[in-house]
Formats: structure tokens, C-alpha cells, sequence
């Protein structure tokens, strides 16, 4: 009787072990179905066309001027573990940002001003080509972008930001991962709370080399959004010493203004030199003419 009471806990005890392990791994499948899925393009703003790309767009060598990034969030209908329940509309996104290429050629140098947007810029209740070809706000705070009004720690956080990676893709030896963490419902209903007509765009800006850093990206430089099993990516033309001429346009004139004018002046006292110097000659032969 003793050693059937003893296979019983034993029995007992092995099968909660493995209720356990079920659970655990259950827990885990679920964690991994990030809800959030990267489905729509990755936009960056390109300075030479003036408007929102998601290929080929021109960096500019201008460490002052960050280069603003949006990404529509889109979901994948997984539910995903929060603390009130369940939700589709949460999970993880990363991004990564070409650091290094393969010969040391230098790419994005970090980011900043992470945070969800209004995709919609232009007021029609839609997210669409206006959006993207509207003109920035050069001296407002994300360029002129409105912030989602339910942006806090319970709906967005930044879990690690710009660690630099070991990266395989192309040319790519190094990219910069950010890892955030994001729940549009936060009350577990099923709905994003609070969405803006035209949806949500997670936002964030990148700092381009400097015309010093040099050797430059070689080749397609990438950035890149993932969630969910979704990636998708944007290439950079490092724009190279064209673009070095226009930022550093204004400031190279300005200093060779003084040059340029002493330049003028010597070369007017050169010529009113030499004409004084003609005319003296021309008295001399008239006089020797008269004798």
C-alpha cells in the first residue's frame, strides 16, 4: 500500500512536471507569434526628390541633418500575451541600420526620436502619395509629424537602441538594432485605441556620416524594419562629394568672399599699372619723334 501511494506521487509528480513544460512551451509559441507583422514598405525621406522613397533614395554627407523614416504597423491576427489578456495588435519590431560595410566604408551612424506617428499628414483621412510627397516642417519636432495621442510606456518602449550587430546581407558587415516593443490595445477589446484615420507609422530618424568619414558606404546601403517574420527594406545612395558641395555650399562662399575681393582689386591695379605704364612709353617715343 505504501509503495502504491508512492508510485501515485510520483505519477502525480511527473505529470505536473509535464503540465509545466506544456505550458511553458505554449507560452512561448504564443510569445513568438508577433502579432505586429512588417507588411508595408519602409519609407525614408529622400532630400534630392523632396518626398518619401522606399528605394534608392539619396544620403546626403550631413551629420546636422537626421533623416526621417516612417513604417505603416499592420498586423498578422496572432494573438499575442499582454497583461490584460490577449491582443492582435501588439508585439515586437526591430530595426536595423547599415553601420559598416565589408571594406570599412561607413554607413548610418545611429538613431533617435523613436516613437508611433499619424500616418495620414495631410488631413484626407488616408495614408497615401500626398502623405509621402508632402513637405517637411524643417523647424518643427519630427519634422512636422503629429504623435499618436496614446503614445506612453504602456504602448510603446524601447527595449535596446543602437547595438551594433554582426550583419551578412550584401555588403553589410555591421547594422545598428534597435528592438522595440509596441500594443496598440492596451485594453485587450480588439481595437487600436484611439486610431487615427489612415492608421499608425512607427517613426524614427538616422544620422548619415560625416563629409570626414571617409571611405564612404560602397554600394546599396540599408535600412530595414522586421516584426513578425516581415522584413522589409530601403536602400541608400550615399550621395558622395556632390551633396558635400551643396551642404558646405553657403558656408565655402562666405569664406572666400575676402579672396575674391582682393583677387578683383589687385587685378584693377594691375591694369590701371600697366595702362599708365603704355601711355608713358607712348610720351617717350612722341618726344624722341620730335628730336
Amino acid at each position: 500500500m505504501k509503495k502504491s501511494t508512492q508510485k501515485l506521487r510520483v505519477f502525480r509528480g511527473g505529470l505536473l512536471g509535464i503540465l509545466v513544460l506544456a505550458l511553458f512551451f505554449v507560452s512561448n509559441a504564443q510569445t513568438a507569434k508577433a502579432d505586429i507583422k512588417a507588411t508595408e514598405p519602409f519609407y525614408v525621406w529622400d532630400r534630392d526628390t523632396g518626398k518619401f522613397v522606399n528605394s534608392n533614395a539619396a544620403l546626403w554627407l550631413d551629420t546636422d541633418w537626421w533623416v526621417p523614416m516612417i513604417h505603416q504597423i499592420s498586423n498578422d491576427k496572432d494573438d499575442y500575451p499582454v497583461a490584460c489578456g490577449t491582443t492582435t495588435w501588439a508585439g515586437e519590431l526591430t530595426m536595423g541600420l547599415g553601420h559598416v560595410d565589408t571594406t570599412g566604408g561607413h554607413g548610418l551612424q545611429s538613431s533617435d526620436s523613436w516613437t508611433l506617428v499619424e500616418c495620414d499628414r495631410t488631413g484626407d483621412g488616408d495614408f497615401n502619395n500626398d502623405d509621402l510627397n508632402l513637405q517637411l516642417d524643417e523647424n518643427a519636432e519630427l519634422y512636422g509629424f503629429i504623435e499618436w495621442t496614446e503614445v506612453s510606456s504602456a504602448t510603446f518602449e524601447i527595449i535596446a537602441s543602437d547595438v551594433i550587430t554582426d550583419c551578412s546581407n550584401n555588403t553589410c558587415n555591421t547594422e545598428l538594432i534597435t528592438t522595440m516593443f509596441m500594443n496598440l490595445d492596451p485594453d485587450c477589446d480588439g481595437v487600436i485605441n484611439n486610431e487615427p484615420p489612415g492608421g499608425i507609422c512607427f517613426y524614427a530618424e538616422a544620422q548619415p556620416p560625416s563629409a570626414s568619414m571617409q571611405p564612404y558606404w560602397q554600394g546599396n546601403l540599408q535600412a530595414r524594419i522586421s516584426a513578425g517574420g516581415g522584413d522589409k527594406t530601403v536602400n541608400f545612395q550615399v550621395a558622395g562629394p556632390n551633396a558635400v558641395r551643396l551642404v558646405n555650399f553657403s558656408a565655402q562662399s562666405q569664406d572666400s568672399h575676402w579672396m575674391l575681393y582682393l583677387a578683383g582689386f589687385l587685378t584693377l591695379v594691375g591694369c590701371v599699372v600697366i595702362m599708365l605704364i603704355y601711355k608713358k612709353n607712348l610720351s617717350i617715343l612722341a618726344t624722341q619723334e620730335e628730336h
